[in-house]
């Protein structure tokens, strides 16, 4: 949609609204009419792909205690971080290529 369409149907969606609830009209149902529910979704599967990337910082700082000189940490803990490191790499690959077709 071009956006002089998306400002004409938000604006005919806000009139509407205004019209079906004129004590408590709400801003948040015309655009969720205009729009859909996919920007939201974008929205969540963008925060989900941030806490990834900080997920993934924190357990490479645990990974790097594995390698210190007398470290105490078993190998399957090791093991563990990275695995999760790679596991989270592949969902916030999947969750950038899935925004990207919308």
């Amino acid at each position: 949609m071009q956006p002089t369409q998306i400002t004409d149907t938000l604006e005919n969606h806000w009139l509407n609204e205004l019209k079906h609830h004129p004590n408590n009209p709400s801003f948040i149902r015309a655009t969720l009419r205009t729009l859909g529910w996919t920007p939201f979704l974008l929205g969540i599967l963008t925060l989900i792909s941030g806490l990834g990337l900080i997920s993934q910082g924190l357990l490479l700082t645990f990974l790097m205690k594995y390698f210190e000189p007398c470290s105490s940490m078993l190998s399957w803990h090791a093991w563990s971080f990275a695995i999760g490191i790679i596991l989270i790499t592949l969902l916030s690959i999947l969750i950038i290529h899935t925004v990207c077709f919308f």
